[in-house]
């Protein structure tokens, strides 16, 4: 009998706004620091090691990829520490040196992705 009254309860719980309004906001923080850990992993990560194995049009994705992670970064607030976000630029801005002038050119360009 006791139970069948927890799971009662607990549905109830699970349809109410408190847990709508209190899921939201927990998968908001979590979604947050997840981004946050894997702006730290990509800072230690050896980009210019990694991109010796791929093509140019994988490095200049990679990049733009990189840049889409700052600009969201710094839209959402997310918890990082403004060091961390120094240096996944400096790492951006050294795939791009080790580009064809060409593309250095394009990607370097402000306002470009």
């Amino acid at each position: 009998m006791a139970g069948l009254w927890l799971v009662s309860l607990s549905r109830q719980f699970l349809k109410s706004p408190n847990f709508d309004g209190w899921f939201r906001m927990r998968r908001k923080e979590v979604s947050q620091k997840l981004e946050a850990l894997h702006l730290e992993a990509l800072c230690e990560e050896d980009l210019l090691l990694r991109i010796q194995k791929h093509t140019e049009v994988e490095t200049v994705d990679l990049v733009l990829k990189l840049k889409d992670k700052l600009v969201q970064a710094e839209r959402d607030q997310l918890p990082v520490k403004p060091e961390t976000l120094v240096k996944l630029r400096t790492h951006i801005e050294a795939v791009i040196l080790a580009l064809p002038a060409d593309l250095q050119g394009i990607l370097l360009k402000p306002g470009t992705p």
